[in-house]
């Protein structure tokens, strides 16, 4: 009896302040015209308000970032900062054949969303641009 209540405790502990951190980003769009694909994202910073180094994670195929918050959760609490995103037409809620296909397509959104925050100034200073480690959740592209 004893251990499941302590077990209930820590587990709602644990739940609150999982919530807490992912709440700190609110959903945000970046259209990218050159390729006609709207590509949405949540960026997560520390609570500490310094520079912090950016990861960069991108879903696995039909999945999306929000899988992922346990990980996302963890960073930001030590430090980093955090872009999630999710790939058009190849998530859980927004999938095609076509999409979900079309791997290729996937580095390239992660650069031109990149290449978006960065030329954000209220994003761009809240970051240390050092060379970014990306945690990618997809299959092996191998060229033929």
């Amino acid at each position: 009896m004893k251990i499941s209540l302590l077990f209930l405790i820590s587990a709602f502990v644990l739940a609150a302040s999982w919530a807490v951190h992912a709440q700190q980003s609110k959903k945000h769009h970046f259209y990218d015209q050159l390729r006609d694909r709207d590509i949405q994202f949540k960026l997560w910073f520390p609570a500490a308000g310094q520079p912090s180094p950016l990861v960069v994670i991108s879903h696995g195929s039909e999945g999306e970032y929000s899988n992922h918050y346990w990980l996302i959760n963890h960073l930001v609490v030590n430090g980093y900062a955090v872009l999630g995103l999710n790939h058009p037409n190849n998530t859980t809620r927004n999938r095609t054949p076509e999409g979900v296909v079309k791997a290729w397509e996937r580095p390239l959104d992660i650069t031109r969303l990149l290449d978006h925050v960065l030329a954000n100034n209220d994003w761009s200073k809240k970051l240390i641009q050092i060379t970014l480690p990306q945690l990618a959740f997809h299959r092996a592209v191998i060229p033929c």
